[in-house]
């Protein structure tokens, strides 16, 4: 009795991998209850198990019987699948058949960053990687836009379909072992985490798939404007401050302290606006702003005389929760007097 295996010296991870086996018996003798016995190893994979059993028969001498078995290409690595034919009369025979499992399939690798502000337009690159030797061709990707981001454009011809919120680019060949990036720049427009899929799709439909998630935050961003006549006055004169407290980020600011030192050649007549204040010496301390929407101000009318001469500075000063220190600026009058 003698048994070969005809399998290919490689197989696509994943992929239906055929093996022909012939089991002959050159003796002069005919052979009884013949079974041919299929050991796989871990790369393969089979509806009936790994161990799997053929009845042949009777097999007359001179005779062959051929038997094909198509098994599932399962892990990576190098397989070994042994055959055993076994016979009435204690005969037994072998054969084994080595194939190398590689993973020819596309992967996607995607580069942009993790964590993001809002308002802030981000690119983002989809590395599609041709994993096999050999090139393949019409390959199409399908970018999913997320909620939240805005598409504003893309690479390599790449279209977007607004109805679908989708970019599709098109890619007539990548060679073997080679990649082909497109890009998509995106502007977020609402905080959290956002979802990007990714698809790739061949001739037979989706080849390869990845995700991609980025955390998209706001900010609060104070600001201080002090308005104000910019001319010398004398004493005795009055001159109002217009005070704006911003915040020109794209999130409210809380806890939002602010307070305003008068300058000592001058002194408080009124103050006008939306904040209640105490006044310690020359400190206006205003009270605190709960919260101040994004793109949103508050703001005070400071009406001052002045006392005596001098180069004068008022100065205000605002903090908030989300700020480390505060923020300073500065607002400077001169007032002129009789020299004495």
């Amino acid at each position: 009795m003698n048994v070969t295996i005809t399998a290919p010296k490689e197989a696509p991870l994943g992929k239906p991998v055929v093996f022909q086996f012939q089991v002959a018996n050159k003796g002069t003798l005919g052979a009884k209850k013949v079974v041919l016995r299929d050991i796989l190893p871990n790369q393969f994979t089979h509806p009936g198990g790994r161990d799997l059993e053929y009845e042949i028969g009777d097999l007359p001498p001179g005779q062959t019987r051929d038997v094909q078995l198509t098994l599932t290409a399962a892990e990576i690595g190098q397989g070994v699948n042994q055959a055993i034919v076994t016979a009435e009369g204690n005969i037994s025979v072998k054969a084994q058949a080595e194939v190398k499992i590689v993973d020819q399939g596309i992967s996607i690798t995607r580069v942009g960053p993790k964590n993001r502000l809002l308002k802030r337009a981000t690119s983002f690159t989809n590395s599609i990687r041709n994993k096999a030797k050999s090139p393949v061709e019409d390959i199409t990707v399908v970018e999913k836009i997320p909620e939240g981001m805005k598409f504003l454009k893309a690479s390599q011809g790449g279209r977007y379909d607004s109805q679908k919120k989708t970019v599709t680019w098109h890619i007539q060949q990548i060679g073997g072992e080679e990649s082909e990036d497109v890009s998509v720049l995106l502007l977020p427009e609402a905080p959290g985490t956002k979802q990007s899929i990714i698809q790739v799709f061949g001739e037979s439909g989706e080849i390869g798939a990845a995700t991609s998630e980025t955390a998209i935050r706001g900010f609060a961003l104070l600001d201080v404007e002090v308005t104000h006549p910019e001319r010398p006055i004398e004493i005795g004169e009055r001159v109002s401050y217009r005070i704006e407290f911003q915040n020109r980020g794209t999130e409210a600011a809380s806890g939002v302290l602010a307070s305003v030192l008068l300058p000592e050649e001058m002194k408080l007549i009124s103050i006008k606006g939306p904040l209640e204040y105490r006044q310690t010496k020359q400190q206006i301390d205003f009270s605190a702003i709960a919260d101040l929407p994004a793109n949103q101000h508050v703001a005070v009318d400071v009406l001052l005389e002045a006392q005596s001469a001098g180069d004068t500075r008022l100065q205000v000063q605002v903090q908030s929760d989300q700020m480390q220190k505060p923020l300073t600026r500065e607002a400077a009058t001169m007032v002129f007097g009789d020299q004495p």
